[in-house]
């Protein structure tokens, strides 16, 4: 039928006919359903007209028993054959749990095809009953989580009606006690991953549902704040809540952040925590509330705990205002809040006098912040209004210079300033002085503020370890039969070194490696940290020791007192898919060789510092390398480490950090330079 037959007048054109009387005619739209129910307006069927003849007998039976009966028919949910094949091939690649190719394309698909509404709820049941029935099954998880994120970014799904069956499936693999049947399986990539599609879920679907993020708040909270709960819950429910925005890490994480310290530090020590499982975890925690918080904490004079926010971001340094004036609102009344003030810059022999402030510290009570200026986009208001505030009283040594670098390169102005050797009646005394005096620290000047830190560089992006303490700093974990264990902190980062001259111990550490990477080392992407010690009176002698680094782990294996080195790491230095990064490669690989250990994908560092920066890559050290590339000054001293006795079959602590720190300098350049290439 044709649309000039639907504008006839009164009958069809017949054969033969061709003059015909035409009506006008409206069109109008109705809905047929909506979510799946049919709405009763007068366009559509009714649902009785639908039933079968035997069902209408029924109704009427019960009509005339005057019993009001309300029957509502199923509605059958009918799927195209297409969409069927469709939804079984994507549960089958996902139940394989591979990261193969096919996968991927199936991921994209889900993440922009139109016309895949009517599976929504499919995959929600299939999302929620895997994951109940797959804890233990640590890459299906992964798996189903990146169809979870696949199908929040098709713009074509309206997924709003489903949050309720999927959200208990990501919290799940937030915060479950156990994910995966292996100690080494990385459960804690899949928890990031959670939380970042909780977070988004919560940005994009907030203002539908008002109390969803206060929910999930609330289920996070308590895991944060239970102390029966294991250390992997602990760690979910903290990457969660800092995923939920600033806000809830002031509110929730920061004012609850002494009394959880105090609970986590005995898990964190040798003496009181015998299990290195659990220690791992802890220190695992503490690297996220470190991350999350911005956060140090630091013991000054050994017994005084301090904790120090550092930070560039204008946020964070009102959010540190409002707590403190929330914690001390009491003496704000009283005026008499007294708060410590320190500026820092980067000296300049050249422009002395006149260098820009790089740092503005405060402390008060047991909080200090360690603001960034230099490297601020803005002053905060807030940070303004709280200087110029004249019932705070802001005390230094020199504040009259600080005051005067203040108004001069940040526009604040210091209302209240004190100083400290004019109200003691100390004279031209030091802060080291007046802390013996008054304190009773009997501490060396170079214990308390080390002078080389006063010329270093605070304008630099990373401070190191909060430019005062020592930036690498190692602890002895355990020693077992095998290896030995240290903990090292690096920077802004802690490392879990494994020192051993078995072959069992290295291979497990390989393995280890390999598994947790391994889709880095299928696509040719994994870079690894190496470097070689060897007894530098020998001009020809072998390597004794042999270092790598991947992540935040690190091998340190004797070669000169080991028995044979395991196939397994020969294999993994010869395994060109791997990028072995090193400073002085040609060197080390020639020592290796003298072991027997092949290395053919080596690159040197600083060659590729040379083509990228445009420096003399001969006369470049790693010292020189981690600051033009990572912003980090005094990587190392070496003290003559380097020319210790490196065949020793026990090593000193000095030389294990001096080959970790050699190790992870080089992984860490390796990234910025060789990803990049």
């Amino acid at each position: 039928m044709s649309l000039n037959c639907l504008r006839t007048a009164k009958s069809f054109p017949g054969k033969g006919e061709s003059n015909a009387s035409y009506l006008t005619f409206d069109c109008m739209t109705h809905w047929l359903a909506i979510e799946g129910v049919q709405p009763a307006i007068p366009e559509n069927v009714p649902m009785e007209a639908l039933t079968s003849p035997a069902e209408k007998k029924n109704f009427e039976h019960n009509k005339d028993d005057a019993i009001p009966v309300d029957i509502k028919l199923p509605v059958k949910h009918v799927l195209s054959r297409e969409l069927q094949l469709y939804f079984d091939k994507i549960t089958g690649l996902t139940l394989s749990g591979s990261d193969s190719a096919i996968f991927k394309e199936a991921l994209v698909s889900l993440a922009t095809d139109s016309g895949l509404h009517p599976l929504v709820p499919y995959f929600s049941y299939f999302i929620a009953d895997e994951v109940t029935r797959s804890l233990n099954d640590l890459p299906l998880l992964i798996a189903l989580m990146r169809v979870v994120r696949s199908l929040l970014c098709n713009p074509h799904i309206h997924i709003e009606p489903y949050l309720h069956q999927l959200m208990p499936s990501i919290i799940t693999c937030l915060v479950a006690k156990r994910l995966g049947h292996r100690l080494a399986d990385n459960h804690w990539e899949l928890r990031d991953f959670s939380a970042s599609l909780v977070a988004s879920i919560c940005r994009r679907f907030g203002h539908v549902y008002h109390n969803l993020q206060s929910r999930v708040t609330k289920t996070l909270l308590n895991a944060f704040l239970d102390p029966s709960k294991a250390m992997t819950q602990h760690y979910g429910a903290i990457q969660g809540l800092a995923a939920l925005g600033p806000n809830v890490v002031r509110l929730l994480i920061l004012p609850n952040l002494e009394p959880y310290l105090q609970l986590l530090e005995p898990e964190m020590l040798l003496e009181k925590q015998k299990n290195e499982a659990k220690r791992n975890e802890a220190w695992r925690v503490y690297g996220a509330l470190i991350s999350t918080c911005q956060t140090y904490d630091l013991r000054v004079h050994g017994r005084h705990r301090v904790l120090a926010t550092v930070t560039r971001r204008p946020a964070t340094v009102r959010s540190w205002l409002h707590g403190i004036r929330r914690l001390y609102g009491h003496r704000y009344k009283r005026e008499d809040l007294v708060v410590g003030l320190g500026v820092q810059w980067r000296f300049n022999r050249h422009n002395a006098g006149n260098e820009p402030v790089a740092t503005i510290q405060l402390c008060i009570g047991h909080r200090c912040l360690i603001f960034q200026v230099f490297r601020a986009p803005a002053i905060p208001r807030a940070l303004s209004r709280f200087l110029a505030d004249p019932s705070i009283t802001c005390v230094s040594v020199g504040i009259a210079f600080d005051r005067r670098k203040l108004a001069k390169h940040c526009n604040l102005d210091v209302a209240n300033g004190v100083e400290l050797r004019q109200r003691a009646g100390m004279g031209r005394a030091s802060l080291q002085e007046m802390a013996r005096e008054f304190l009773g620290w009997e501490l060396d000047d170079r214990e308390l503020k080390p002078p080389a830190v006063g010329l270093s560089n605070w304008e630099d992006l990373l401070l190191n370890k909060i430019q005062g303490e020592a930036p690498v700093a190692i602890r002895h974990l355990n020693s077992e039969a095998s290896h030995r264990t240290y903990l090292l902190q690096i920077f802004d980062s802690h490392v879990l070194a494994t020192v051993t001259s078995s072959p069992a111990a290295a291979r497990r550490w390989v393995h280890h490696v390999r598994y947790n990477h391994s889709r880095r080392v299928r696509s040719g992407r994994l870079v690894v940290g190496m470097a070689a010690q060897w007894r530098r009176a020998a001009a020809a002698a072998p390597a004794a020791v042999l270092q790598l680094c991947v992540g935040h782990r690190c091998l340190v294996f004797q070669l000169a007192s080991c028995t044979d080195v395991p196939e397994a790491l020969k294999n993994f230095l010869a395994d060109a898919r791997v990028s072995f990064a090193a400073v002085g490669a040609a060197d080390s690989t020639r020592r290796l060789e003298g072991r027997g250990l092949q290395v053919p994908n080596v690159r040197e560092l600083r060659r590729l510092a040379a083509f990228k920066y445009g420096v003399d890559w001969k006369d470049t050290s790693m010292e020189g390398l981690a600051h033009l590339v990572l912003a980090h000054r005094a990587v190392r001293e070496s003290g003559g480490v380097d020319w210790s006795d490196w065949e020793s079959p026990v090593l000193t602590t000095a030389q294990v950090m001096y080959a970790c720190v050699d190790a992870y300098v080089a992984f860490r350049l390796g990234l910025e330079l060789l990803l990049d290439d």
